[in-house]
């Protein structure tokens, strides 16, 4: 089973370095903050702006990122994991959306777990 934060004091700068790492390799977190953007309504996750600090970045890697991680909600959890709604989110920012021409976040990092369902973005 992958690591999937679920809670802001999870989203460390080991899951950073090595959610980041896939997409902007040698990328190393160092240390980040996060803190919850309650100004966005947003019923199928929980959002958070992530401040991350490198070892060293030559420019690639983000000044911040925004994590969307599973919703708190126990009902909302169950019903985006069984419609399988986290995973297509994934697959829209990685390879639907650019094919659109319409402008849209950058997908920096995804980790799943495929046993239940749950994953997190970084965009």
């Amino acid at each position: 089973m992958a690591f999937v934060p679920t809670n802001l004091a999870e989203i460390t700068p080991d899951w950073l370095t090595a959610t980041l790492s896939e997409r902007l390799p040698g990328t190393e977190v160092t240390s980040a903050e996060a803190a919850p953007l309650h100004d966005i309504a947003n019923y199928n996750g929980t959002l958070a702006k992530v401040l991350p600090v490198y070892a060293s970045n030559d420019g690639a890697a983000p000044d911040s990122l925004v994590a969307k991680l599973v919703p708190d909600n126990e009902r909302m959890l169950h019903l985006g994991t069984s419609l399988g709604v986290y995973r297509r989110e994934a697959a829209l920012y990685s390879s639907i959306g650019p094919a659109t021409g319409v402008r849209m976040p950058n997908l920096l990092g995804y980790s799943e777990d495929p046993g239940s369902g749950i994953s997190a973005l970084l965009l």
